[in-house]
C-alpha cells in the first residue's frame, strides 16, 4: 500500500515541475535564445578587436562597460568601442548566385539589383566574390574594382543546370574561413529560389552544420517570381533557415515583403557597417604552452538581457609585445653573474677525490680479466688453425682422384650461377616503391610542395614537426597534425584527424569518411589553400 501511495504522489509533482519549466522557458527573452553574437576577430600588437552582432532593440549604442571578457580565464580590459563603419574595417562579401534553370529573368534581375546596391556602397579596401551556382561553383575571384564587379554582375546569365545549393554553401563557408584574401569582417550572401538537387551528395543537415560551426553572418535573399506558388514559398522558407541559424544573419524575400531589391542590398551593407567593434588589451595575456585559447564574452543590455558567447582564439594570432621585452632584458643581466660562481667549484671539489680511492682497484681487476681473455683467445686460435690445416690436406688428397681442376671449376661455376639469379630475383622483390606527391596551391603558383612517401606506409601530414610530413609551415589555418596520408597501388589516400578547419576532397568534407582516395589531378583543401594533387611512382 505504501508503494502505491508513493507512485500516485509522483504525478502532482511532475505536473508542477512541467508547469514551472514552461513558465521559465517562456520568460527567456528572444535575444537569449540564440546566444551567439561573436562574428570574428582581428589582432594587432597588444590588442584584439572583436566583431559583435549586438541587437539594437531601440537602445542607444553599446558601451564598453556592458561587456565582460576573459581569455582562458584571464580578464581583458576594454580599450574602446566603435562600429565597423566608423573603423573603416575592410570587408569581404562572398555572393552565391543561383543561375540554374529554375530561375527566371525576373528573379535574376532581383539578384543583380541586390549585388549592384552593395557594390556601389563598398569602400576601396573591401572586396567581393561573385560565385555562379549551378551544378558546380564558378567564381569571379576576389574583386575590389567597382567596374570589374559591375561587369561580373551584368555577365550573370541563367543556364539549364540544376542547383547544387547545399554543396555551394559548404564550399563558400570553407573559403571564407580559410582563404588568406578574405578580410577580417566577412559575410556570405545567398541569392536563390531555395531549390537543391543534391548532385554532390551534400545534405541539408551537413550544410546546416557548416553554418553552425562557423561564426559567419549569412544573408539569404529569396528571389521569387511576382506570383509565387506554394512550393516556391516553402523553398524560400527553407533557404531562410540558413540565415536564421547563423550569427547575425537575416533572411529577405523582396516579393513577399513588398520591398525593392536594391533596398535589400543597401540594408545588408548597412547591417555590416553597424557591427560593433570592441577593442581589448592582450599585452598581459599568458599564452605559453597553449595552441588555442577560449574567449568568453558576456554582454548585458540596458534592459538586463544577458547574452553570452564563446570563441576559440589561436595563440599564434596574438601579437603580444611586452612579454618578450621583459624576458630579453632579464637574461643578459643574470647570465654573467651566475655562470662564474656556480660551475667552477663543482668540477674542482667533487670529481677529484673519487678517482683516487675506488677506481684504482677496479682498474687492476679489469686488466687481469682482460689478460685471461687474451690468453684463452690465443689458445683457441692456434687450435682451430691446426684443425683447419689438417682438413685442407685431407681434402686435397681425397679429391685428386675424383675430379681434376677443370671439373672442379665447372662444378664451382654451376654452383655460383644459380645464386646470382636468386640474388637478382631477391633484389627485384626487395625494391622499394616510392611515390613523389606534389601539392600545388590553386591560384598560387609559388606555393608548391613535393613530398616523398613509401608505398603502404601511413604517415601524418600537417603544419609543423609534430607531423612526419610538413606541408606548409607558414599556414596557420593548417593544424599541426592535420591528416593521415598513404600511397598505395598508384593512389593517394587521405584521412582527416579532427583538424581545426577540416579537409575537403573535390569540395566534399571528409571529416567523417575515414581514409578517402584522391585521384591523380584532383584537389584537396587543407588549411588556407586548395591543392591539386599529382602522383608519380618510382622504384628504388
Amino acid at each position: 500500500m505504501k508503494g502505491r501511495k508513493r507512485k500516485n504522489l509522483r504525478y502532482p509533482y511532475i505536473s508542477v515541475l512541467l508547469l514551472l519549466g514552461a513558465l521559465f522557458f517562456s520568460s527567456i527573452p528572444a535575444e537569449a535564445s540564440s546566444g551567439g553574437f561573436l562574428e570574428g576577430y582581428e589582432t594587432e600588437e597588444g590588442q584584439i578587436k572583436l566583431f559583435c552582432d549586438i541587437p539594437e532593440n531601440g537602445e542607444a549604442a553599446a558601451e564598453e562597460t556592458q561587456f565582460a571578457v576573459t581569455l582562458s580565464s584571464q580578464e581583458l580590459p576594454a580599450l574602446g568601442i566603435t562600429t565597423a563603419g566608423e573603423e573603416h574595417t575592410p570587408m569581404t562579401f562572398y555572393c552565391l548566385v543561383d543561375v540554374s534553370g529554375s530561375m527566371g529573368q525576373e528573379q535574376m534581375d532581383q539578384a543583380k539589383a541586390v549585388l549592384t546596391a552593395i557594390s556601389q556602397g563598398m569602400n576601396e579596401n573591401d572586396n567581393m566574390v561573385i560565385s555562379s551556382l549551378g551544378n558546380q561553383l564558378s567564381d569571379s575571384g576576389f574583386l575590389s574594382d567597382k567596374n570589374a564587379i559591375n561587369a561580373e554582375i551584368q555577365n550573370l546569365q541563367i543556364g539549364n543546370e540544376d542547383t547544387n545549393l547545399y554543396a555551394g554553401i559548404v564550399k563558400s563557408i570553407d573559403i571564407l574561413k580559410t582563404d588568406i584574401r578574405v578580410n577580417p569582417k566577412k559575410c556570405l550572401l545567398i541569392l536563390s529560389d531555395g531549390q537543391d538537387d543534391q548532385k554532390s551528395g551534400i545534405t541539408q543537415s551537413e550544410a546546416e552544420q557548416a553554418v553552425l560551426d562557423s561564426s559567419i553572418p549569412i544573408y539569404t535573399v529569396a528571389t521569387l517570381p511576382s506570383d509565387p506558388s506554394g512550393g516556391q514559398l516553402e523553398f524560400a522558407k527553407l533557404l531562410g533557415s540558413f540565415a536564421r541559424i547563423s550569427v547575425g544573419g537575416i533572411h529577405y524575400a523582396p516579393v513577399v515583403d513588398g520591398t525593392d531589391a536594391s533596398s535589400v542590398g543597401q540594408a545588408i551593407l548597412q547591417k555590416e557597417r553597424n557591427c560593433v567593434v570592441l577593442t581589448l588589451d592582450t599585452s598581459q595575456v599568458d599564452a605559453e604552452g597553449k595552441d588555442i585559447l577560449l574567449l568568453r564574452v558576456i554582454y548585458t543590455a540596458k534592459d538586463q538581457t544577458v547574452l553570452e558567447d564563446t570563441m576559440e582564439i589561436f595563440s599564434e594570432d596574438l601579437k603580444i609585445a611586452e612579454a618578450p621585452d621583459t624576458e630579453e632584458g632579464a637574461e643578459p643581466g643574470s647570465e654573467p653573474e651566475s655562470e662564474p660562481e656556480e660551475p667552477e667549484p663543482e668540477p674542482a671539489r667533487e670529481p677529484e677525490p673519487e678517482p683516487e680511492s675506488e677506481p684504482d682497484h677496479r682498474l687492476w681487476i679489469a686488466i687481469g680479466v682482460l689478460a685471461v681473455l687474451v690468453i684463452i683467445a690465443g689458445i683457441l686460435a692456434v687450435f682451430f688453425a691446426k684443425k683447419k690445416k689438417g682438413e685442407k690436406l685431407s681434402a686435397e688428397e681425397s679429391g685428386a682422384g675424383d675430379f681434376g681442376v677443370e671439373d672442379y671449376e665447372e662444378k664451382k661455376a654451376d654452383e655460383i650461377e644459380p645464386s646470382k639469379e636468386d640474388g637478382q630475383a631477391e633484389q627485384k622483390e626487395n625494391r622499394r616503391i616510392v611515390y613523389e606527391v606534389r601539392f600545388t596551391a590553386i591560384g598560387y603558383e609559388n606555393i608548391c610542395r613535393t613530398l616523398q612517401m613509401e608505398e603502404g606506409r601511413v604517415m601524418t601530414l600537417g603544419r609543423d614537426k609534430r607531423s612526419e610530413l610538413i606541408l606548409n609551415p607558414e599556414d596557420k589555418r593548417l593544424s599541426g597534425v592535420h591528416c593521415k596520408v598513404c600511397c598505395e597501388k598508384n593512389q593517394f589516400n587521405i584521412q582527416d584527424m579532427d583538424s581545426r578547419n577540416g579537409t575537403f576532397v573535390n569540395g566534399v568534407p571528409i571529416r567523417n569518411l575515414g581514409m578517402t582516395a584522391v585521384e591523380n589531378g584532383h584537389t584537396a583543401r587543407m588549411g588556407s589553400y586548395e591543392y591539386r594533387i599529382t602522383i608519380m611512382r618510382k622504384e628504388e
